[in-house]
């Protein structure tokens, strides 16, 4: 049993690499400094990001290569120029009294966020979106259904339309992965209205 659980973690370790990307951060004083940013990636799939590496804490190196580490709390969020054409924005923000740094997927009259935790059996990592609408609290979609999803969103006659039809729970739901392509669709339209 040593033995496999050995192997095991080995394989957990050896899978999860880090990457330096260029990219910058936002001070607390809305000061926009350029760096490197450290997150763990994928080792076979160097495009599969690990979120759950930097929900927590972000290491950053300055251009003479010095590392800085920083908390949700320390740094308004950064960036990374995950390619030439797409840049990828993460934001520090409070949520269930706990502050960590989540990808940015829409601004606007509704927030969505992406993070993720690590598996305390196997070390895979589970993500989630959050997402903010009106003046309500940060709500985490991991296990709810689009029952509790468009209560939340006051029944919105967008979301109810749009979600009709793609199943309810979030394990077995297509509605999950449309989340942020819906949101983003929505928020253009609000934007398009004023």
């Amino acid at each position: 049993m040593k033995k496999i659980v050995s192997i095991l973690l080995i394989f957990i370790s050896i899978t999860i690499s880090a990457k330096e990307f260029d990219g910058y951060y936002i001070t607390n004083e809305d000061d926009t400094i350029k760096c490197k940013v450290e997150i763990g990636v994928n080792l076979f799939r160097e495009d599969l990001l690990k979120y759950s590496t930097v929900a927590r804490r972000v290491k950053i190196f300055n251009d003479k290569g010095d590392k800085q580490k920083f908390k949700p709390n320390e740094i308004k969020g950064f960036c990374i120029h995950k390619t030439k054409t797409e840049d990828l924005h993460f934001k520090s923000i409070t949520i269930d009294k706990s502050e960590r740094f989540v990808l940015a997927h829409s601004i606007g009259k509704i927030q969505l966020y992406e993070s993720a935790t690590t598996h305390a059996y196997d070390g895979s990592e589970m993500n989630f979106l959050i997402i903010k609408f009106k003046d309500k609290n940060h709500y985490k979609t991991s296990g709810f259904s689009t029952k509790k999803l468009l209560e939340y969103l006051d029944n919105d006659e967008f979301f109810v339309k749009k979600l009709d039809g793609l199943g309810n729970s979030v394990w077995t739901a297509k509605w999950y992965t449309k989340l942020p392509e819906f949101v983003k669709e929505y928020n253009k339209i609000k934007e398009s209205v004023k």
